[in-house]
């Protein structure tokens, strides 16, 4: 009996769709549809947006710098807002933050903290620690956020 191979056909047809181009030029590579979904459900579900019509240049952009420090972190946006409401309570001139006065706020959450845990944040957020140095409005708020999930794990043992 002779062996027949069935005709392939092409069943994954590659859409280009806006969000899909738009998340590929953020993260610089190519996205399956897989991922460009899993994408859109988690900024969803962060409650940054109400729908898919109103995923935003800006919401895609600060997904995007969320997800290039911190990959494996929930995008959430209670988390998120707590660590920028205690980062409106660090002294700052014009959202520039003093390394120091991040590094005191952090320690007045945090009493126990290793200096060498903070370092590290400040790593994973993008910038290195210096005590000279001051710190924009972005990174502030990404240390304020590890901050912020140290300190709830800490209570909530989750």
């Amino acid at each position: 009996m002779p062996i027949t191979f069935r005709k392939k056909t092409n069943t994954g047809v590659k859409k280009n769709t806006p969000l899909k181009l738009k998340l590929e030029s953020l993260f610089g590579k190519k996205l399956n549809s897989t991922q460009v979904n899993r994408i859109q459900s988690e900024i969803l579900k962060s409650g940054f947006v109400t729908s898919e019509n109103n995923i935003t240049d800006k919401a895609l952009q600060d997904y995007a710098k969320f997800k290039t420090c911190f990959p494996k972190y929930i995008y959430k946006k209670d988390e998120l807002e707590k660590a920028k409401e205690i980062t409106k309570t660090i002294e700052h001139d014009d959202y520039i933050y003093s390394a120091e006065n991040i590094f005191y706020k952090i320690k007045e959450l945090l009493p126990g903290l290793a200096d060498s845990t903070i370092y590290y944040w400040f790593e994973k957020a993008g910038s290195k620690f210096s005590t000279v140095k001051s710190y924009g409005l972005d990174i502030t708020v990404l240390v304020m956020y590890q901050a912020v999930r140290r300190k709830e794990t800490l209570f909530t043992g989750k």
